[in-house]
């Protein structure tokens, strides 16, 4: 019997044993060696869960790794807005109607699905640290989500128009607690999977039951790279470098050692003959003695030899070994190291970098385009209506005022420039409809300075600085005063 089976029986529960399953399917760390990778990148494909589970560990383990992973899932924003296909010139107005209907229809799923958060949280960071997920959509009366399937548990089997299609081997579902509440769709494919198992069923012929083909408008495939139907890390071409951090570190390490350690030996006097004139057991106490005084990176020893004093502080001339990685990582990973406070900080160079930073991953929202208006073509068939994703983290100051230089000389379309603010499609009617409501444009007023304000009447009235006499003014301010006066007649 299956745990999900126990469990719908209520004939057994341990949240421990349920926690430690969900982590295994989701989490799994490799130590890699020099040697593994060397395999591992000559067949990606085939070894592609050894990079996903080796990326993981970089991830944990180098804090350069992390922060690279931080900075490229962070740049896109999600700005968007929505466009309506349909041409709407000389409709009727039970056309129009029609139309507001099916709009007002995708808006309240945008609304329900929350695409800027599901994106940048859920989607966006798993791409860039594993090259890829594998998603179910789920959708209720209240809300829309992109369920997560893990990884080594799902297949690419194909491409259509909006993407790749994939399988799920349902075996993953005997380490799942609740299926009804994970994917409750799946539940009679599991149930008619369990009992063939159960029946003999093997190999080719239990197949068919063991791995589920999600349908195309269910399951959505976000990989790095659209066009190989692989999920492989996409900075795997960086973790020798990664792994060179660590081998910096050690050397440092070796050489600060040597860098306070010294031997120092103790000469046992000789006789005219060369004979020691100390027996061995009194040296071996003295050099005992002065051990225990001697800071740990420093020993000595007894010698009836003449021998010179062991100094490694002068062993090497590199004395910044861990910079030095850190300078090669960042050069390997094309980010410019004056973000992470290493090098040279030129503002020019920054935000080429930056831009460039950028490029690298903006053509993942088209794949998260092609997942909204996938669900808009679905919802509204006969008005046609697509979604737009644009912005990044460090040029979107820029862009916004040069779009709404563009909004106010060339009478541009007012829904982008609302994206580049940060609302949502389905925000902008709404709030709108607020400031009109709360007055807010008829209750704030602009700031004046004083000397642009009228000065206030005898009765009180507050205006702008009172109007000084003349005999508090300087004879410049007085000649001033005299000529604007004759100005003004």
């Amino acid at each position: 019997m299956s745990i999900a089976q126990s469990v719908s029986s209520n004939s057994q529960y341990n949240p421990i044993t349920g926690q430690s399953y969900t982590q295994g399917i989701n989490i799994g760390s490799r130590v890699p060696t020099q040697s593994d990778l060397n395999t591992y990148l000559q067949n990606p494909e085939l070894y592609s869960v050894q990079l996903r589970e080796i990326s993981q560990y970089l991830d944990n383990a180098i804090m350069q790794y992390k922060r690279t992973l931080n900075h490229f899932s962070k740049i896109l924003l999600f700005n968007s807005d929505m466009r309506s296909v349909t041409r709407l010139k000389d409709k009727s107005p039970g056309e129009i109607n029609k139309w507001k209907t099916q709009y007002d229809r995708c808006l309240d799923w945008l609304r329900k699905f929350n695409p800027r958060y599901i994106f940048m949280n859920k989607i966006i960071p798993k791409i860039v640290e594993e090259g890829g997920v594998f998603t179910y959509y789920r959708e209720s009366k209240h809300f829309s989500d992109l369920v997560e399937i893990p990884t080594n548990y799902c297949y690419i089997t194909g491409r259509w128009d909006w993407g790749f299609t994939y399988a799920i081997d349902l075996t993953w579902f005997d380490r799942m607690v609740g299926i009804r509440k994970v994917i409750p769709e799946l539940t009679d494919y599991y149930n008619e999977f369990v009992t063939m198992r159960e029946a003999g069923l093997k190999g080719d012929r239990l197949a068919p039951y063991q791995f589920y083909p999600v349908p195309v408008e269910k399951g959505y495939v976000f990989t790095f790279d659209h066009i190989k139907a692989e999920v492989v890390p996409p900075f795997c071409g960086i973790f020798k470098d990664s792994i060179a951090i660590l081998d910096y570190k050690n050397l440092l390490k070796q050489k600060t050692t040597l860098d306070t350690w010294k031997l120092v030996a103790q000469i046992i006097p000789r006789d005219k003959d060369g004979k020691p004139i100390i027996n061995p057991k009194i040296a071996m106490k003295i050099v005992q003695a002065v051990q225990k005084v001697l800071p740990s990176g420093v020993k000595t020893f007894s010698t009836p030899m003449d021998v010179q004093e062991v100094n490694f502080q002068n062993s090497q001339n590199q004395n910044n070994i861990s910079g030095l990685g850190e300078q090669l990582y960042w050069r390997s990973v094309g980010v410019n190291g004056s973000i992470m406070d290493l090098g040279d900080k030129s503002a020019a160079s920054l935000r080429l970098s930056l831009i460039n930073d950028a490029g690298f991953v903006d053509h993942l929202y088209k794949q998260c385009e092609n997942f909204v208006n996938l669900q808009l073509y679905i919802l509204s068939r006969n008005y046609q209506f697509r979604v737009r994703f644009y912005g990044n983290r460090y040029t979107n100051s820029d862009d916004m005022l040069d779009y709404a230089n563009v909004v106010r000389t060339a009478n541009m379309p007012m829904g982008k420039l609302f994206g580049y603010c940060g609302y949502e499609p389905y925000e902008v009617d709404s709030t709108l409809d607020q400031e009109d409501i709360l007055e807010y444009r008829e209750r704030m007023k602009p700031i004046l300075s004083a000397f642009n304000s009228p000065a206030g009447d005898d009765k009180g009235d507050s205006g702008g600085r009172p109007e000084k006499s003349l005999s508090d003014l300087s004879d410049a301010g007085e000649d001033q005063k005299q000529y604007d006066s004759n100005n003004n007649k």
